[in-house]
């Protein structure tokens, strides 16, 4: 299993496991949509915009397809529904959860339904993460701080380092003292950097720097373990949280969220 090689598209390929178990599945559509508000081509998958927390509720805000049904979903079925506007603007309540949760998020506009483009993680503070196979985690909701946000690697080693920095600016990942990855930082200021070699088992410090950019995170790489009483686990680590979890494809995927 190289998921971390994969493309990115792997995450739209349909449904999974974990999609499964979240109760993403295609629906017949509780919301009409005519030709015109659905579009006879790409959807453009559903996204959160914001998350926040507020007198033990979550507060999920996000575009999708206009008047699409919007469906957040737990492994265990729990389920919260809103309806996008005409702009494709959606909001949705949910109970907030005492542990860091993970969600599918799906669309349905007409007879189609659209996962989006990985799974969204919420910790208990009220920060969000979307989960990409093949790909660096992405912060949701307000813009975090420059540096690292997530480190990304699978059971064959193959590791992406993802996070924020000026928007172009040229950044080299360290790995244990040596040069590992170069990058630059795309037009909106976020980076992916993958490893040109494996990341072994075992605890690494991890720089990146650059043009104003010095981040750092330690944190310990070990092979995920089989999961067997979930889709997902997490995991508190003196780096950040880790959540192992079930992939598109079917494999497991590691994400250590960079501590804020």
């Amino acid at each position: 299993m190289s998921s971390l090689r994969a493309p990115i598209v792997a995450v739209l390929s349909g449904a999974c496991a974990l999609l499964a178990a979240c109760g993403a599945r295609p629906t017949p559509s509780a919301v009409p949509a005519s030709e015109s508000q659905v579009g006879a081509g790409y959807l453009t998958p559903p996204a959160v915009s914001d998350i926040v927390l507020a007198g033990g509720q979550m507060l999920m805000s996000g575009t999708a397809a206009p008047l699409a049904r919007v469906r957040l979903a737990t492994p265990t079925g729990e389920t919260s529904l809103a309806t996008a506007d005409a702009a494709g603007l959606w909001r949705l309540s949910a109970p907030a959860q005492p542990s860091t949760a993970l969600y599918g998020l799906s669309q349905t506009a007409g007879d189609r339904t659209v996962q989006a483009e990985g799974y969204v993680m919420v910790t208990p503070s009220g920060a969000g993460f979307l989960l990409r196979a093949g790909a660096g985690a992405v912060r949701l909701g307000r813009p975090p701080q420059q540096g690292i946000t997530a480190v990304d690697f699978d059971r064959e080693g193959a590791t992406v380092i993802s996070g924020r920095a000026p928007a172009g600016a040229s950044l080299s990942a360290w790995v244990d003292g040596r040069r590992a990855a170069e990058a630059r930082a795309d037009a909106t200021g976020a980076f992916s950097l993958s490893l040109n070699a494996p990341l072994r088992p075992g605890g690494h410090d991890v720089k990146v720097f650059g043009d104003s950019v010095d981040s750092r995170i330690a944190f310990s790489a070990a092979q995920a373990q089989p999961l067997v009483s979930g889709p997902f686990r997490v995991e508190p680590t003196p780096g950040g949280v880790r959540v192992d979890w079930i992939t598109p494809g079917g494999g497991v995927q590691s994400t250590v969220v960079a501590a804020s």
